[in-house]
């Protein structure tokens, strides 16, 4: 069966990749003509869907799986800071190929990876996938601003080396507690002027609520004990992003755990689109996002594993298991995790969905028994497994497949269908 999510699944479906990695044919078998000297492989008892577009994680943490485990979350953060501080540059990169490899095997085809380093931007295009990097800029002390928005001018023209048609640069302002309304603005206006999408944690957790709406809390302790000015003073984190001028159609607002129906309308209103990550919310003890709340509202909403510093495995069919569990309907979820991620990066008209002349992103599920409807689709999706997971290709080229078909997976030019 393929299930192109635009549309209902196809009952003995067929897809024809193209040698430019395009989706060349599609739909019921009898009707995809396969051309003289091309490569097919018949799938009994699968499932294939479009590709999962996983809309946050940092490759680059990879390599600090089990070593992070403090409960409070600030303490947390300068354990990673110094982490990462402590490894080299050639340890970041080996745990960003680590990580690309492992989100692979999940079904992954395109990232959404913020990071310090060029450790995900140099994986992604050594290893042949497809992503978005955002690179990280911080700086909570307003005159820090000018300098901070240097260093990020120079990272991203670094960054830029690496672009191909399946890697693109973005900026990440990290946080409101890491960066000043300063610098937001600054940043919004840089990125706008260099066409750059945007990503941004924010709202992730009652500290950060504290330090924006009371200017108390550890992170508000923080900024005293380091000489640091109040933070601009807000309702709400996401109502101090309003006030920077950062919220636009470009913006990929990470978490949003804490928000109110205000905000929730503040991000339609924009345009925003949200990566909600439960299972990392729910492993830092910052409660749950309320991704039907924010989709009823008209927010795109996409799946976001973060970094294995926090969940262990990048594994999106446990944030899809998650979702079912706050409200969406098993449909909605494939749906976050494969067009609404590739809308809210701006790779709408290229993956997401598996449709003629789009790029053949697609992963490929042992799902025998499945009646041809979207429903039962989606319950094979939420309730599959790593076991489940057969083949991931990313452009028509295998980039993962178990075991039991590592020898049958052409490279390219392939004709799967049951």
């Amino acid at each position: 069966m393929v299930w192109p999510v635009a549309t209902a699944p196809i009952e003995r479906g067929a897809i024809l990749v193209g040698d430019d990695g395009r989706i060349a044919e599609i739909g019921p078998a009898p009707t995809v003509p396969l051309p003289e000297e091309t490569t097919s492989l018949v799938l009994a008892d699968s499932m294939i869907l479009p590709g999962v577009v996983n809309a946050h994680t940092h490759l680059e943490l990879t390599g600090f799986r089990g070593q992070i485990e403090e409960d409070d979350f600030f303490q947390w953060i300068q354990h990673v800071r110094s982490a990462k501080e402590a490894a080299s540059y050639g340890e970041l990169q080996i745990a960003a190929r680590d990580g690309l490899r492992e989100a692979w095997s999940f079904g992954v085809t395109c990232v959404a990876d913020t990071g310090s380093t060029a450790a995900a931007a140099q994986a992604i295009q050594d290893l042949g996938g497809r992503g978005v990097v955002y690179q990280e800029v911080f700086g909570p002390d307003p005159a820090q601003s000018d300098a901070s928005l240097a260093g990020l001018r120079e990272r991203i023209q670094e960054l830029r080396a690496h672009s191909t048609a399946f890697l693109r640069t973005g900026v990440s302002p990290h946080a409101p507690y890491t960066v000043s309304a300063e610098l937001f603005s600054s940043v919004a206006e840089y990125a706008r002027f260099e066409g750059l999408p945007i990503a941004v944690h924010v709202a992730e957790s009652h500290a950060e609520t504290d330090l924006v709406a009371r200017g108390s809390g550890r992170f508000a302790e923080d900024r005293a004990e380091r000489g640091l000015p109040p933070i601009r003073s807000a309702r709400s984190p996401v109502e101090f992003l309003e006030s920077t001028g950062i919220l636009g159609p470009d913006l990929l607002a990470i978490h949003c755990v804490q928000i109110s129906a205000e905000d929730i309308e503040r991000l339609a209103d924009a345009g925003v689109s949200v990566a909600v990550c439960a299972n990392s919310n729910w492993r830092h003890g910052h409660g749950f996002p309320n991704p039907r709340a924010l989709i009823d509202a008209g927010v795109t909403v996409c799946v976001g594993t973060d970094s294995v510093a926090s969940v262990e495995v990048i594994d999106p069919f446990a944030e899809a298991r998650a979702l079912v569990d706050l409200g969406l309907s098993p449909v909605e979820v494939v749906e976050c995790l494969t067009v609404r991620g590739a809308e809210a990066l701006g790779w709408g008209a290229d993956i997401g969905t598996l449709e003629k002349g789009k790029w053949a992103d697609l992963c490929v599920l042992d799902a025998p028994r499945i009646s041809p409807e979207a429903d039962a689709a989606a319950n094979a999706v939420v309730g599959a497994s790593a076991e489940a997971l057969l083949a991931t290709l990313v452009a028509g080229r295998t980039v993962y497949c178990s075991s039991s078909f590592a020898e049958e997976i052409p490279p390219r030019l392939t004709l799967p269908h049951t």
